[in-house]
């Protein structure tokens, strides 16, 4: 088991060279972690809400406009993204 966290922890390094499958290796992680928070309050804790997906693409689309309309840093983006997330959760 130890050997297979080994080989996922270096699989971002082997892809390196290759750039979409590194993006496409980041796309599956993103959705995987969609995913796991659904199946934590639905399947868990036999709750139904949507206000995970609802955060998750307020997050994204705060990050993507700040990134691309008007030239921020990624990283600053993203934060931007968690805090209005964040945000939108409390007021909810």
């Amino acid at each position: 088991m130890r050997l297979l966290w080994f080989l996922l922890l270096l699989l971002p390094f082997l892809l390196s060279p290759f750039p979409f499958y590194l993006t496409l290796l980041n796309f599956f992680a993103i959705s995987a972690l969609a995913a796991l928070s659904l199946y934590v309050l639905t399947g868990l804790g036999g709750m139904t809400s949507f206000a995970q997906a609802a955060f998750m693409g307020t997050g994204a689309y705060a990050t993507a406009l700040l990134t691309v309309r008007l030239g921020l840093s990624p990283w600053v983006g993203l934060l931007a993204g968690l805090a209005l997330s964040l945000l939108l959760a409390l007021v909810l």
